[in-house]
């Protein structure tokens, strides 16, 4: 199931952290290009493994004959195991039984993963390199227990490996004091969010500061996964005026990926569909506050778009949402978001 594979990865990320920690090393004692590459290779395969299998057993797969035999003898083997460890592993036709199934299943895994190829799951770096542009780059984390990796690329490589201190406790408590707990605390406190906001850009970026005009695709791990790097600010002077703060976003262009194989798929994956669709939520909701900028920005976006759709306030609702992103090339959302709120732990928007 998929709550067994996110366990036995969870169990397995300190190999990864190991690992990625000895290629550091190494790289930092030879200065040898391969074990860059090495960081890259087991940052990819810890944080994307149980997304990219999903993704390519509903892509490639689906219901076919071959897969639902697979299914069948992962169940017939749990079966045979579980009736052994109740037998206390005496009856020899249960092992025998046990033993074939493992067998067929074996075969059947290798004849897949030889139609599929070797290269569905491994991801040579060279891949991705050629797919961004010129002044786009990609910045790939990894949050060890007591380190944060990074590795940035571009079009022509590697632009560097580092390796820093982390403080898991500050980037939880900055994520659940300012964000999941709404927006109270900066409001009561802006010089004690600022101060905070700062300690985080220089533990994450100060090392390597964004190039201005330069377009960052972001890739989170672990603890970094939920927080909003453009809501940091890049130098530690305090200024009361919050127009005037040194956002990160102000910097450069940022966006987010879960991960480059799903990068790259997204990238290569051919889209025929055409048109926008713009969302816009304006109104208080549920004992929410309006958002007053919400319809002034769909008349500023409305002229670039002559002939897009316009979903405002009560029309904005879930299955027009759905429709939207069946047929529509761009969909446009402004709306209020939530981490988590009242019952619902997920991310989600308001429609």
């Amino acid at each position: 199931s998929s709550s067994a594979k996110e366990a036995a990865i969870s169990d397995s990320r300190y190999r990864y952290e190991s690992a990625i920690a000895l290629a550091w090393r190494c790289w930092r004692l030879t200065g040898d290009n391969q074990y860059r590459r090495a960081i890259l290779e087991l940052m990819e395969n810890s944080k994307s493994q149980l997304l990219w299998e999903e993704m390519q057993q509903a892509q490639l797969h689906g219901n076919d004959s071959i897969h639902k035999r697979i299914r069948l003898l992962e169940q017939a083997q749990l079966y045979y195991r579980k009736e052994l460890l109740q037998a206390g592993g005496s009856d020899s036709l249960l092992q025998l039984r046990e033993q074939r199934t493992a067998w067929d299943l074996a075969t059947l895994r290798k004849k897949i993963r030889a139609e599929a190829g070797a290269a569905t799951y491994q991801l040579p770096a060279d891949s991705i390199f050629p797919l961004l542009a010129p002044g786009q780059r990609i910045r790939t984390y990894f949050t060890g227990s007591n380190s944060l990796y990074t590795v940035e690329l571009d079009n022509k490589g590697i632009c560097y490996a580092d390796s820093v201190p982390l403080n898991t406790a500050a980037i939880r408590d900055f994520k659940r004091r300012y964000f999941e707990a709404g927006p109270q605390a900066m409001i009561n406190n802006p010089q004690a969010y600022y101060n905070a906001a700062y300690g985080l850009y220089a533990q994450i970026f100060a090392r390597h500061p964004l190039q201005a005009g330069s377009t960052y695709l972001l890739m989170p791990d672990g603890v970094l996964s939920s927080l909003p790097a453009e809501a940091l600010v890049m130098d530690s002077s305090y200024q009361p005026a919050i127009g005037q703060w040194p956002f990160l976003v102000k910097q450069a262009t940022i966006s987010y990926a879960y991960s480059l194989r799903t990068w790259r798929l997204q990238v290569l994956t051919h889209n025929s569909h055409k048109g926008f669709s713009g969302f816009f939520i304006s109104q208080a909701q549920k004992g929410l506050p309006g958002l007053q900028g919400v319809l002034k920005e769909k008349d500023l976006i409305m002229p670039a778009i002559p002939n897009g759709q316009w979903y405002v306030d009560e029309q904005a609702s879930s299955a027009d949402f759905i429709a939207a992103l069946q047929r529509s090339a761009i969909v446009h959302i402004s709306t209020h978001a939530f981490i988590k709120k009242d019952s619902l732990a997920a991310p989600h928007i308001m429609l």
